[in-house]
């Protein structure tokens, strides 16, 4: 019936089956398969409620607690989440899949010594390039977030993706190697055009690298598009100010000063 495009038919018949059939084991499985019907017609809410339906026949499954679980975290219901990948991640502890899962998890739970175990688990259970480098992205972010800079930098160099980049460009700045920050968040920016947060850490970092003119650049085309970025503002005010352009630069503090960003009013008073 699903290869046909039959979905409801297919639903119904498992439907019947789930409801004719009196083992508890038997349920479990045509549940898990109702679910799998509705993750291939990318209804992946309605799948939700089927596999904890699932789990109350059999809540032994690995494979459905993971299901469910990677469903959860994509619906922000992280706790649900993390406890379903738990229990995946105990039946199932050679599967790096479930072990990325888990450390997303941990992740979005703001975790980040969790995320950084699972993370660092999965590189060692799996040799594929892409699951390899989303743990080494989670594992460096966490290494970040801890203040662990040197472990961060090794693990995010090398990274290709734009959030990636974003982290070994924050990273770098962290440890004031400021040229290896803009590198990085000038590849980032290629990535991830239109993220501000990007746009600001590669103004910041043209400015700690003392290239004023790109940091104006930057800073002027990311306020014009988000008039209302206080800090960008500020930093815009420095660019300015270290190019002499002092009206102007007193302008931006100005500017963020109006925004609510308390330290432009001290370069105001200068």
């Amino acid at each position: 019936f699903v290869d046909q495009k039959l979905v409801g038919r297919a639903l119904s018949e498992l439907d019947r089956g789930i409801q004719q059939n009196p083992k508890a084991s038997e349920k479990a499985r045509l549940t898990f398969k109702k679910a799998q019907v509705l993750l291939a017609a990318n209804r992946r809410q309605a799948a939700i409620p089927v596999l904890a339906q699932s789990l109350k026949y059999d809540p032994s499954s690995g494979l459905v607690q993971y299901q469910y679980g990677k469903l959860l975290l994509e619906a922000q219901q992280t706790d649900r989440a993390l406890a379903a990948l738990k229990v995946a991640a105990r039946k199932n502890p050679k599967s790096a899949e479930v072990s990325l899962a888990l450390a997303f998890a941990y992740d979005a739970k703001n975790n980040p010594a969790e995320a950084y175990k699972a993370a660092v688990a999965t590189t060692k259970l799996t040799r594929d390039p892409a699951l390899t480098a989303s743990a080494n992205l989670l594992a460096g972010k966490a290494a970040y977030v801890s203040k662990q800079y040197a472990i961060a930098k090794r693990l995010l160099e090398g990274a290709t993706g734009g959030e990636a980049l974003t982290w070994l460009g924050l990273t770098n700045f962290a440890l004031k190697d400021y040229p290896g920050a803009v590198k990085a968040l000038e590849a980032a920016a290629i990535a991830l055009p239109t993220n501000a947060v990007v746009q600001s850490n590669l103004g910041a970092s043209y400015l700690a690298a003392k290239q004023f003119s790109e940091a104006q650049n930057v800073l002027e085309g990311l306020v014009k598009r988000n008039p209302k970025y206080s800090e960008a503002w500020y930093n815009l005010g420095w660019a300015l100010r270290n190019l002499s352009r002092d009206a102007e630069a007193r302008a931006a503090f100005k500017k963020a000063s109006n925004l609510g960003y308390a330290p432009a009013r001290k370069e105001l008073r200068n």
